[in-house]
């Protein structure tokens, strides 16, 4: 049996809100209900979301949500494989 979840969240001083779990891998619609039913209603304007680079979290409806309770959006560096294999 293969069974795969997302679960989702954020840390705040030490503990963990806005629980959210999907039985299910991360996708627009997904992200946009997370957003606006769970994450942004916890938000307060002196508040950072750090997101991934994943499709998903780019969507300009997210932002805008983030935003417009006064919180600030920014995206983690996309991280560089690099293979020490040797050959």
């Amino acid at each position: 049996m293969n069974l795969k979840a997302g679960v989702f969240g954020q840390s705040r001083s030490g503990s963990i809100t806005a629980p959210f779990v999907h039985g299910g891998a991360m996708n627009n619609e997904i992200f946009k209900a997370y957003m606006e039913h769970v994450l942004v209603p916890t938000l307060s304007p002196d508040n950072i979301v750090v997101l991934d680079n994943l499709p998903a979290h780019k969507a300009p409806r997210a932002r805008k949500a983030i935003e417009q309770v006064g919180a600030q959006m920014i995206f983690l560096l996309p991280i560089v494989s690099i293979s020490t294999r040797s050959k």
